[in-house]
C-alpha cells in the first residue's frame, strides 16, 4: 500500500514538472512565432542572435515590444524602448556580445512577455499554467490558441492517467480550409500523437474562418480563429471622430488599458508624435494633428483628378484659400466697411446752407465717423465643445 501511494506521489510530481517544462515551452515557442525568431539551437542562444540582429533593433522602433522593457543580462537589467538612441541599442549589443551565455530563466521570460503588445502568449502560459494546476484532470486538455495578425497557434495538451497510458492515436484531424495549415506538430491519422503537448499552426486569413478539430480515442478538442478583418466595416487608419468622452474614458470604453503609446489604436488630436504608427507610415506626418480649439473645415478637392461626375464647387461654398490637409486657418473677417458721410458748410451756423453753398465748389468737405467698438476677442459661430481622436493603427 505504501509502494503505491509513493508511486503515486511520485507521478504525481513527474507530471507536474513536465506539464511545467511544457508551459514554459508554450511560452517559448509562441515568442517564437511573436517575433519571428529563427530556430537554429537552444532558445537561449537564438534569442542573443535575435538581440544581435537589427530585426531587434527595427521590432523595438516600430513598438513589437511596446513602449519600452528590460532584458536582465547576467542578473542587470538593461532597458530599452520605441525611442532609444542608437548609442543605447550600440550599448546593448555590446553587453549582448561580451556575456558568454545569454541565460533567460523562465521568471525573467514571463516578465518579458507581459510586455509584448497585441498578443495572448502571457495569457496562455497562465491559462497553461491552470490547467496545470488541476491535477486531477486526465486525457485530451485544450489550451488557449496563440493568435497575431498572420498566424494562429492551436494548443491541446495530454494528462496521462497513469505511467502505463499512452499517448491516444488520432482518428480524424481536420483544418477547414485545408490551406490554412502550416505545421501539423507531426499528427496523422491512425498514428498516436507525437507529444504531450501539441501546436498546430495556421496562417490567417482576412476573410476566411480557421477552424480546427481533433478526434483522439480518448478525448476530443476543436477551435476556431476568426478573419483578421471583420465582416462589418472597419474604421480606417487616418479617421478622425467626435467624442463626449475624455481620453481615459475613452480608452476604458475601448477596453484599453495602461499608458498610450505609439502602438495604440487611437490618440488624441492634440499634436502628440505618433512616429511608429501606421498613421505615420501612410500620411508622412510623425505627428498626430492639432485639433485643439478648432473647427473642421474640407478641402475644396478630395481627388487629384476628380471624375466628371463631381460637379464644380459654388463659389459661396469653396475655401478661398489653396490648402493642403492638415493646414491651419486663422480667424478672420471677410473684409467690409462702415461709413457715415457728412457735408460740411462753412457759411453759417444755423444749420441752414445758403443759396451759395448749394453749389458743390462750395461745400466745405466730407467727414468720416466710426461707431462705438463691439464684440468679443474672436469671431465664431454658436457651438459645442468636444473631444477628437484619430485612428493611427
Amino acid at each position: 500500500m505504501k509502494k503505491t501511494l509513493l508511486a503515486l506521489i511520485v507521478l504525481m510530481y513527474a507530471n507536474h514538472f513536465k506539464s511545467q517544462e511544457s508551459c514554459d515551452k508554450l511560452l517559448q515557442d509562441g515568442l517564437y512565432q511573436k517575433m519571428n525568431i529563427t530556430t537554429r539551437s537552444s532558445f537561449n542562444q537564438d534569442l542573443k542572435t535575435y538581440f544581435l540582429s537589427e530585426d531587434f533593433k527595427n521590432d523595438v522602433k516600430k513598438g513589437s515590444w511596446g513602449g519600452s522593457f528590460s532584458i536582465p543580462i547576467e542578473g542587470i537589467p538593461f532597458s530599452l524602448g520605441m525611442n532609444s538612441s542608437d548609442e543605447a541599442f550600440s550599448n546593448f549589443r555590446r553587453k549582448v556580445e561580451e556575456t558568454t551565455s545569454l541565460s533567460i530563466n523562465i521568471n525573467d521570460f514571463v516578465n518579458i512577455s507581459k510586455q509584448l503588445p497585441n498578443t495572448s502568449l502571457y495569457e496562455s502560459y497562465v491559462k497553461c499554467k491552470e490547467i496545470d494546476s488541476d491535477r486531477y484532470r486526465t486525457g485530451l486538455v485544450p489550451g488557449k490558441k496563440i493568435e497575431n495578425e498572420e498566424t494562429v497557434i492551436f494548443t491541446f495538451f495530454y494528462r496521462p492517467s497513469s505511467p502505463n497510458d499512452k499517448a491516444p492515436k488520432v482518428k480524424s484531424f481536420t483544418i477547414e480550409p485545408k490551406s490554412a495549415l502550416i505545421n501539423a506538430g507531426g499528427i496523422v491519422e491512425g498514428k498516436r500523437i507525437p507529444s504531450f503537448l501539441m501546436q498546430v499552426v495556421c496562417r490567417r486569413s482576412e476573410i476566411n474562418e480557421i477552424v480546427f478539430s481533433l478526434q483522439t480515442e480518448n478525448g476530443y478538442v476543436s477551435d476556431n480563429s476568426g478573419p483578421t478583418k471583420s465582416s462589418k466595416f472597419e474604421t480606417p487608419v487616418g479617421t478622425i471622430i467626435a467624442s463626449y468622452l475624455s481620453f481615459d474614458r475613452f480608452l476604458e470604453a475601448l477596453g484599453e488599458r495602461g499608458v498610450w503609446k505609439s502602438s495604440s489604436k487611437w490618440a488624441p488630436c492634440d499634436g502628440r508624435e505618433v512616429a511608429n504608427s501606421t498613421f505615420s507610415k501612410i500620411s508622412g506626418s510623425s505627428l498626430a494633428p492639432d485639433l485643439r480649439g478648432v473647427f473642421l473645415r474640407g478641402l475644396n478637392s478630395f481627388d487629384i483628378n476628380p471624375p466628371s461626375t463631381v460637379k464644380t464647387i459654388d463659389t459661396n461654398q469653396k475655401d478661398p484659400e489653396n490648402r493642403i490637409v492638415g493646414s491651419l486657418q486663422t480667424d478672420d473677417f471677410k473684409n467690409h466697411f462702415h461709413t457715415t458721410t457728412l457735408n460740411v458748410f462753412g457759411h453759417r451756423n444755423d444749420g441752414y446752407p445758403r443759396q451759395e453753398d448749394m453749389d458743390p465748389g462750395n461745400w466745405g468737405g466730407y467727414m468720416k465717423v466710426n461707431t462705438d467698438s463691439k464684440g468679443g476677442i474672436e469671431t465664431r459661430p454658436k457651438n459645442i465643445s468636444i473631444y477628437y481622436y484619430i485612428k493611427i493603427n
